[in-house]
């Protein structure tokens, strides 16, 4: 019931990346999977939210797709229904409107920087002028830690699994930041033959 978020990295990274409860591509992949996707529509709809979930992305630079393609030419710009808001700088802001934000309908939250300070005032604003009440952020380390720095991170969704990447010998591998000061509130298992244990952190109890 909630809008869906994730950094420009993220979204360069995994080229048509549409967050909805069920993406294109999944129908063709999953059809299984169909009377869930279609159950959360009926519940999105049922409580007067937009069909898919506003995606917003965050990025300083206002570069969202990635080097090798064109700006904007990712399919999530272009997928009807899908509202797309850039949460971005005053130079990105430039950036993205060089690029036909106008003309893609991706809006804009621009701030002089994303900050600790400029991320609180962009999330005021999501609230204020759109109406969202609640972010879930897909990112990856980079703007989860971000949105930690700056206390507006609530909760953490945590997926442990039985498989342990040793960092030696390796680059680029990143690690969760401390998750001190938060409170184990909900702990889960898939169920044989997985040993994966799902977990919910909750950092900000208001």
């Amino acid at each position: 019931f909630g809008d869906c978020s994730v950094g420009a990295e993220t979204q360069r990274d995994q080229r048509g990346l549409i967050q909805t409860p069920q993406e294109l591509w999944e129908r063709k992949v999953y059809p299984e999977l169909q009377p869930v996707s279609d159950a959360l529509y009926r519940f999105r709809e049922a409580h007067g939210l937009p069909r898919h979930p506003r995606n917003i992305r965050y990025s300083p630079s206002g570069r969202l797709d990635h080097k090798d393609y064109p700006p904007l030419s990712d399919p999530l710009f272009s997928t009807p229904g899908v509202e797309v808001i850039a949460v971005t700088t005053t130079e990105g802001a430039e950036q993205l409107k060089a690029a036909g934000a106008e003309a893609k309908c991706v809006k804009l939250i621009v701030e002089p920087t994303l900050d600790r300070d400029g991320l609180i005032r962009a999330h005021e604003r999501l609230f204020s002028e759109y109406g969202m009440r609640y972010l879930d952020c897909e990112g990856g380390e980079t703007i989860l830690l971000a949105l930690r720095e700056a206390g507006i991170l609530d909760e953490v969704f945590l997926t442990v699994t039985d498989i342990e990447i040793g960092v030696a010998g390796r680059e680029g591998v990143k690690q969760m930041f401390d998750l001190n000061g938060a409170e184990l509130v909900a702990e889960g298992t898939i169920g044989p033959p997985s040993a994966w244990v799902l977990r919910r952190w909750r950092f900000n109890r208001r």
